[in-house]
């Protein structure tokens, strides 16, 4: 089995930061959590990174996997290229590149990663894994109809293998890509689990804010009902129209409980 460890870039935790290094802790080597001073665009709030951190720095860390980088980054895909870079400075041969709003079902990550982990020695050596995601609407009981296009998840931190070039897109310089499929492992991604504030300052901060308008949130996002189609910011086709998880195949499960207390007495980290 290849040592993976986990890369967040993070700015304001959407509120799903724990809850996402949780469901990966116990399945990687490292976990990588890279926290900007200042967003990628437009202008921030320092207080908001500095809490950030406190939330961070309160988290349990039992096998001290943590890695914690807090500085200014001018681009996101700069940003994710050192975050690579420092990965394999510790002994990672894969990236899994993971947001801190986006959860994944522990059976099928490690099944996954045992899947790349093969896949090394075979197949024309892939050095980049894509992944299709379940986007998560208004809450955790509705969900966007169609599972998204694939987006990049698992990168070699080989050097010379792939390089971010915009955002959390790549190019693969050494070997292939591939992808996995559906059926093995998806994301299941928080992105629109958000209050109408936090969507704001999204959209403001993020690499992919451009071109997305002010008026969607109040008109489609804070207003909306169930019969609503057309849900996307910038590209609405492709938001259909959200729908109860509950009426689809893919299921984010419940975690483990802790198996034991810290003499702190928060709880371990359950298996």
């Amino acid at each position: 089995m290849k040592n993976f460890g986990a890369q967040y870039v993070v700015y304001e935790d959407s509120g799903f930061l724990a809850e996402s290094i949780l469901r990966v802790y116990p399945l990687v080597h490292k976990i990588l959590i890279m926290v900007g001073l200042e967003p990628w665009n437009g202008k921030g709030d320092r207080g908001i990174p500095k809490a950030t951190l406190s939330k961070i720095m309160d988290m349990d860390d039992p096998e001290h996997k943590f890695i914690i980088v807090s500085k200014k980054w001018d681009t996101e895909h700069e940003q994710r290229n050192e975050g690579v870079r420092i990965l394999h400075d510790h002994g990672c041969e894969w990236c899994l590149l993971i947001d801190d709003d986006e959860m994944y079902n522990r059976s099928e990550l490690w099944n996954t990663m045992n899947l790349i982990s093969n896949a090394w020695y075979s197949n024309g050596r892939p050095s980049a894994y894509v992944v299709k995601q379940l986007i998560y609407w208004k809450d955790r009981d509705h969900v966007i109809e169609n599972l998204t296009g694939a987006m990049p998840h698992f990168v070699s931190t080989r050097p010379g293998d792939v390089m971010f070039v915009s955002a959390r897109s790549f190019s693969v310089l050494g070997g292939v890509f591939s992808d996995i499929s559906e059926d093995a492992l998806i994301c299941h991604h928080m992105s629109y689990v958000k209050d109408g504030g936090q969507m704001r300052r999204r959209f403001t901060w993020f690499s992919h804010s451009q071109g997305v308008k002010e008026e969607w949130i109040d008109r489609v996002f804070e207003k909306w009902t169930p019969e609503m189609t057309d849900l996307h910011p910038e590209h609405p086709a492709s938001f259909r129209r959200a729908i109860p998880v509950a009426d689809t195949p893919w299921r984010l499960e419940l975690l483990p409980p802790p198996l034991r207390r810290g003499t702190s007495g928060k709880a371990l980290l359950g298996r």
